[in-house]
């Protein structure tokens, strides 16, 4: 078989590149560039490392505006009691709570099969006074009525 030669236009044998191995050309134009250098040098890398904290910060700082209002709520107070710790807060039972919640003096929310008061209606309804307890140990209850007012400020 004989071997075939690439030429230019001009009829002169092409030089393959040191290093280049295979058949024609194709093998020459897939040699890789050599590494651009970096013409700044540590100055560069450190000039680069700035920007990338600046636009991680500039980037976080847009995100917390824009989607900040997405966030949980923090952990001070919860928006919800359940009956039970609506009722600690009461010094009465959780069935008291949801007897004024049935009764329509409380606002309370159903979420699932749970009964749910929020800590604003609480010591609305509670300093409202409609909360008060008759019978043998009232003015105990009165005392922790007031102590759980304290409680939620």
């Amino acid at each position: 078989m004989a071997r075939r030669t690439t030429t230019s236009t001009d009829g002169a044998p092409l030089q393959r590149p040191a290093g280049a191995r295979g058949r024609g050309l194709g093998a020459a134009r897939a040699c890789a560039p050599p590494p651009i250098s970096n013409p700044l040098g540590v100055l560069g890398d450190i000039l680069l490392q700035r920007f990338e904290e600046i636009t991680r910060r500039v980037v976080g700082e847009e995100l917390d505006r824009r989607l900040g209002s997405l966030r949980p709520e923090p952990a001070g107070t919860p928006p919800y009691l359940n009956a039970a710790k609506a009722a600690e807060i009461a010094g009465v039972t959780a069935a008291t709570v949801r007897e004024w919640v049935r009764q329509g003096k409380l606002a309370g929310h159903r979420a699932g099969r749970g009964l749910r008061v929020t800590p604003d209606d609480l010591s609305r309804f509670l300093a409202s006074g409609e909360g008060s307890v008759t019978g043998p140990d009232a003015s105990d209850i009165e005392s922790r009525k007031r102590a759980a007012l304290a409680r939620l400020k």
